[in-house]
């Protein structure tokens, strides 16, 4: 590959010509080639279509989702690559895997976005002649499905439902690792052309989905720095957005208050997240920057700054309720139950 930064769809591209024996019967299946016919028929038939499905199917009163089209899928992929960083952290069939849960990962939105992480199967369907077989179509969508939603105990943690590892066709895949970088990848990649920016203005728009992409709209940098295990996250918002608030929901907040709240939520996700991607990956901070700026003044003049980091940072809290929130399979092992046991049966089992 030419030197420059990493790209996932490239090096995919590189890797096959390079060596067809990197991918499962690669002599007879172009993995480049059978990537690119999946990219080309959700990007055709499926992914402009899925902010108009979700509108459609959960009416206008839930919202509008800021874009979630042809354009969102490139800027996952290019987060993903500026995560993974080099061709060393990740195999080229799993350069595959993980392309096609990219793909796949939102798609589900077209039916609504109530369980949208779950839908994807319906989507896969269609693209059977592009000849992933099941084993495939299982691991990519089980992998897509981890980005996001809960579990059916309530759960958020998805990914450690995953294996962490498997094999196919003697094939290596780290279902975890992948599954991580779909979903870290996806929270960073909101960014200015996600945003209905004309759309703001109309008077039409739905209140309630306002904030969203006024968040989108002002954010304007998303920075992966492997050096000094940051990501940078840059805002620029006027004065006059500074002092209104906006709807979010049923409610009214300022953009300010909401960008506190998305990048305590992407700290969060990079907590979680890390705990599968190093040691290849790793984050350990994220650095945010806001400039407000005057609307009153023929050239820009700077207002404020507002400068902080997000890390881990002082002593961790005890769990709640124990032993129990980290280990719940010790339920029926707490000092008074064992006691019972030996005097019972003379042993626990």
């Amino acid at each position: 590959m030419s030197s420059g930064e990493f790209d996932l769809e490239k090096y995919l591209e590189f890797s096959y010509t390079d060596d067809p024996s990197n991918f499962p019967d690669g002599k007879k299946r172009n993995y480049g080639n059978k990537y690119g016919e999946i990219k080309e028929y959700l990007e055709n038939e499926v992914h402009p279509l899925v902010q108009v499905g979700s509108l459609l199917a959960d009416g206008v009163d839930k919202g509008l989702l800021t874009d979630h089209g042809v354009g969102h899928i490139q800027t996952v992929i290019k987060r993903a690559s500026s995560l993974v960083g080099k061709a060393e952290n990740i195999s080229p069939y799993e350069t595959f895997i993980l392309l096609c849960a990219i793909q796949f990962h939102d798609v589900g939105n077209i039916f609504g976005r109530e369980g949208h992480e779950e839908q994807h199967a319906k989507i896969m369907k269609d693209i059977e002649i592009y000849f992933l077989d099941m084993v495939e179509r299982k691991i990519i969508l089980d992998i897509a499905n981890a980005h996001g939603g809960k579990t059916g105990s309530g759960s958020k943690d998805k990914i450690s439902l995953l294996q962490a590892s498997s094999l196919y066709c003697n094939q290596s895949i780290r279902n975890r690792y992948l599954a991580a970088i779909v979903k870290f990848s996806d929270e960073l990649a909101e960014e200015k052309s996600r945003s209905a920016r004309y759309g703001l203005k109309l008077p039409s728009f739905p209140e309630s989905s306002r904030v969203y992409h006024q968040y989108a709209e002002a954010l304007h940098t998303v920075k992966i720095n492997h050096e000094n295990k940051s990501i940078k996250l840059a805002f620029f918002l006027d004065d006059k957005l500074a002092q209104s608030k906006s709807g979010k929901g049923d409610k009214k907040v300022y953009l300010i208050d909401e960008i506190y709240e998305r990048t305590i939520k992407t700290h969060m996700e990079r907590l979680y997240c890390a705990r599968f991607m190093k040691p290849l990956i790793d984050i350990e901070s994220i650095q945010v920057e806001i400039r407000i700026y005057s609307s009153n003044k023929e050239y820009s003049e700077e207002l404020e700054s507002i400068e902080f980091t997000l890390e881990e940072t002082g002593y961790p809290d005890y769990p709640k309720n124990g032993i129990l929130d980290l280990c719940p399979e010790l339920i029926d092992y707490n000092g008074k139950s064992v006691k019972e046991k030996i005097s019972k049966n003379g042993k626990l089992k």
